[in-house]
């Protein structure tokens, strides 16, 4: 079922990808679900922002894009401890993309 060492310490991937309740019992199902959602949308929001950061004449909006960068590739790190395979090789194509601009 677990495929990552993360994944054993349930209660510390509860912390990790939920807010408010940390003691909450959550079914490993929910947070398979969940991480997998925090991933798409982090690297969503990451590629979306390197195609503004590249075609914007703005220096406001790249800056802030060049944060919200940085903000989603740091909460995407703390995500791999917790990714199956397929999405730590999304994280690593992102990553990457972000080393190439």
């Amino acid at each position: 079922m677990f495929e990552k060492n993360g994944r054993k310490n349930a209660a510390a991937w509860t912390a990790t990808v939920i807010t408010g309740n940390q003691n909450a019992k959550v079914d490993v199902r929910v947070l398979e679900q969940i991480t997998e959602q925090l991933i798409t949308n982090d690297c969503r929001v990451i590629e979306e922002s390197l195609g503004i950061i590249a075609s914007t004449s703005n220096p406001d909006t790249r800056a802030s894009r060049e944060r919200l960068v940085q903000d989603r590739l740091s909460h995407l790190r703390t995500l791999v401890p917790y990714a199956d395979k397929k999405q730590a090789k999304d994280i690593k194509e992102v990553e990457k993309k972000c080393r190439l601009r």
